[in-house]
C-alpha cells in the first residue's frame, strides 16, 4: 500500500494558482497575479490558464504512475479504508476510484 499512499499523497508546484475562499483572500491572491488574466478553476482555486495546464499535467502523470505502479487490489484496500466503507457497508466510492485509474473492466477482490 506504500507506493499508492506515496504517489496520492504528492503535492503540485502550483505556479500561477491560488485559493480563496473569501473576498479578502481573492483580493490578496490577485495582488500577487499583478495583471495575469485569472480563470476560476471552482473549488475557490484561480489561476491562469498556463497555471492551471500545469496542474492537469501534473494529475495526468500522477494517475499514469499509479495505474504502472499500483497493483488495482493496493488501491481499493487503501480507498476502502480511507473512505471507512466498513462502517457504511457501502463500497461505491473506493470502486469508483479503481475504475477511475484502471477502467470499468478491473477485478478485485471486494470486502
Amino acid at each position: 500500500m506504500n507506493t499508492y499512499q506515496e504517489i496520492k499523497n504528492e503535492q503540485p508546484k502550483l505556479k500561477d494558482i491560488f485559493f480563496a475562499f473569501n473576498e479578502k483572500q481573492f483580493q490578496e491572491g490577485k495582488a500577487k497575479m499583478k495583471s495575469k488574466k485569472l480563470l476560476d478553476g471552482g473549488a475557490g482555486a484561480f489561476g491562469t490558464k498556463e497555471g492551471f495546464e500545469e496542474l492537469k499535467r501534473f494529475t495526468a502523470k500522477q494517475k499514469e504512475r499509479i495505474k504502472k505502479e499500483c497493483k488495482p487490489q493496493e488501491v481499493y484496500n487503501y480507498e476502502h479504508s480511507n473512505h471507512e466503507c466498513q462502517y457504511t457497508g457501502d463500497d461505491t466510492e473506493a470502486l469508483d476510484i479503481v475504475k477511475y485509474y484502471f477502467g470499468e473492466n478491473v477485478e478485485i477482490a471486494r470486502r
